[in-house]
């Protein structure tokens, strides 16, 4: 708005009157009782009843955190900000067991490089975009099925290969490719995130307690065998806009 009155004549003049025109307007549409329409009232229900929920929360969310409910909360879930170690690997399926035992004698003995594994995978690889690449997985990982992921987590070094597998789509070989060490995150690294959980958790229960608060006072009861003959209300149509068929 400062903008405005430091601009020219002209821009203050047509400031004004949009400012005369929108109150002249909102008259001209309470005469003619637009206000009064069902659609329009159940609009301005909304607005009102949002605008105390966000005044609600707000005064909520004014209240400062104690350490204590921070820490509380991260005991709470602690389980769930605790990253396993996770083991990255890739499966090639071979048709027998002696096709397997090859491929596999003849990686070991010159050791596995990026380059064989990557043109083992585009022709032993599962069919998919990944073409046996399993990215990192862990005990929890349900896209890999044992004994495959088994064999993966069971590894300890990059390059090393699995004995051949019998899986359903033929014989498999499993190739470790890198691994992420298990990871805690700190209470400090989520305090920021934690408080602004509890926040909006006060913020919700300021609105529900005000509710509970209003509907109390206001000694209102639902008559439940009215309720049983209550039909859904039929959807207001909005008006189309001008130059939309």
């Amino acid at each position: 708005m400062q903008k405005k009155f430091n601009s020219s004549a002209e821009d203050k003049r047509a400031y004004v009157e949009s400012m005369l025109d929108a109150e002249l307007m909102q008259r001209e549409a309470r005469r003619r009782k637009i206000d009064q329409q069902p659609r329009i009232r159940t609009q301005i229900q909304r607005i009102l009843v949002r605008e105390l929920e966000r005044q609600l929360e707000r005064e909520a969310g004014e209240t400062e955190t104690q350490p204590e409910e921070i820490e509380k909360a991260y005991e709470a879930e602690r389980s769930r900000f605790e990253l396993p170690r996770m083991v990255r690997a890739s499966v090639l399926v071979l048709r027998t067991k002696d096709e397997a035992a090859s491929i596999r004698q003849s990686l070991l003995a010159s050791g596995p490089t990026a380059r064989q594994i990557e043109e083992l995978r585009r022709k032993h690889g599962v069919t998919g975009a990944r073409q046996g690449d399993l990215g990192y997985i862990q005990e929890r990982s349900k896209h890999v099925a044992d004994p495959i992921r088994s064999a993966a987590l069971a590894m300890t070094k990059d390059g090393e290969i699995s004995q051949p597998l019998q899986t359903q789509q033929g014989w498999a070989l499993v190739l470790r490719t890198g691994e992420r060490a298990a990871v805690t995150r700190t209470l400090d690294q989520l305090r920021p995130m934690l408080e602004t959980r509890l926040r909006l958790k006060r913020g919700r229960a300021a609105v529900d307690e005000a509710k509970r608060q209003l509907r109390d006072a206001a000694e209102l009861a639902i008559d439940e065998q009215a309720l049983e003959s209550l039909q859904a209300p039929e959807k207001v149509a909005t008006p189309a806009r001008a130059g939309k068929r």
